[in-house]
């Protein structure tokens, strides 16, 4: 899976908190993301990566079952309280 840049941007220039009277601030943004602790590189990194457990969580919620690489897969990713996983064994 992947984020483009372009999308990556798009979300950016859409958060509220980066944005005066409605219409994105760079000062802003950059201000914001300082409060946090982070640059602007290392605000994309972690937007890019809850986008991309967003991502992955959609598709494991959107089928019906999960495959064992899948799973594996889906355990290496760093943890995210808003989301929860259940797991069922079937096998004998």
């Amino acid at each position: 899976m992947v984020i483009s840049n372009s999308r990556l941007d798009r979300n950016i220039l859409a958060t509220p908190s980066f944005q005066v009277d409605g219409v994105f601030n760079s000062d802003m943004a950059i201000r914001t993301m300082a409060a946090q602790g982070l640059n602007v590189d290392g605000y994309r990194q972690l937007l890019t990566q809850n986008m991309l457990v967003s991502q992955m969580a959609s598709a494991y919620t959107n089928s019906n079952f999960v495959t064992e690489s899948e799973l594996i897969n889906l355990l290496s990713l760093p943890r995210n309280p808003e989301i929860s996983v259940s797991f069922c064994d079937f096998r004998d």
